[in-house]
């Protein structure tokens, strides 16, 4: 029998909504929302608009590496120093795709290893001499911890979730740091979907793809339940220059949809950052 206990506060959901011809749990407690899933993490989950902006990734990998160097992973490195205090040693990247950042930690002496279960992206990062791993994150063994533990886009593909986070708080350093990121389930998007009806997505969920939602209180619930603390949840614009991903030009209608959204506070990416107690 299947239980209707959340995966990740364990509450048993009452609340559902039918769409399409899926029932969608929603968590009263920490409101995680998610159907049931058997699809298994190794087959794939990339959505069309996911696989097209890893295309876009390849060919334009070598602009991105040096705008990941040059910028984004400048600023990230940054606002790591500020909460541990002192600059980190090493950072491993989970589901890291084309690694294209790991250029620019090299260049601010920072070691840098990735791990992809994408058998075609690992090849590319192998061919770009990048340090990655091949396998799925939750199955490998690591020789050493890190101070920096950073997911894009992971963990929204995750069947259990508290499983991810205890990993990352086993192989992390003391006061470590957790960097996610997924999608915004509170987002203005988000909201307009439910509301309009889209028969694509409900949320942040788009069957078979993203089959769970998170919301600021389920990301931090998962924090504090795997023992994190100093806990920060917040909403980036997707092309923010410290914490956004998407750094390729974009239509005039999504650049005005993004700026709407970061006018109203409720952004498409949702971002968390917590220490290892």
């Amino acid at each position: 029998m299947i239980s209707n206990n959340c995966l990740i506060c364990e509450n048993e959901c009452k609340n559902y909504k039918q769409w399409n011809q899926h029932k969608i749990l929603i968590c009263k407690n920490c409101t995680f929302s998610y159907i049931h899933s058997t699809k298994s993490q190794v087959e794939d989950v990339f959505s069309p608009s996911e696989k097209s902006f890893i295309d876009k990734s390849i060919e334009n990998d070598k602009a991105r590496s040096n705008l990941f160097a040059e910028k984004i992973v400048k600023n990230r490195i940054k606002v790591y120093e500020k909460i541990l205090k002192k600059k980190p040693l090493n950072i491993l990247e989970v589901g890291c795709g084309t690694a294209v950042s790991s250029y620019g930690y090299l260049k601010n002496n920072i070691n840098y290893t990735g791990i992809e279960l994408d058998r075609n992206l690992y090849n590319f990062a192998m061919n770009k001499s990048r340090n990655v791993l091949y396998g799925d994150f939750l199955e490998t063994n690591f020789d050493e911890k890190f101070d920096i533990i950073f997911a894009s886009q992971v963990v929204e593909h995750i069947d259990k979730p508290n499983n991810f986070f205890k990993k990352c708080n086993e192989i992390l350093e003391k006061n470590g740091i957790l960097h996610i990121d997924v999608p915004n389930d509170f987002s203005m998007v988000s909201f307009v979907r439910k509301i309009f009806k889209n028969k694509k997505y409900y949320g942040a969920i788009r069957p078979p793809y993203h089959m769970r939602a998170y919301s600021p209180k389920s990301i931090s619930k998962l924090f504090s339940r795997n023992h994190f603390y100093n806990i920060k949840v917040f909403s980036k614009i997707n092309w923010d220059r410290t914490f956004g991903q998407l750094v390729e030009n974009v239509s005039l209608q999504r650049a005005v949809l993004f700026r709407l959204q970061q006018l109203s506070g409720m952004n498409s990416l949702l971002i968390g950052l917590a220490q290892k107690k």
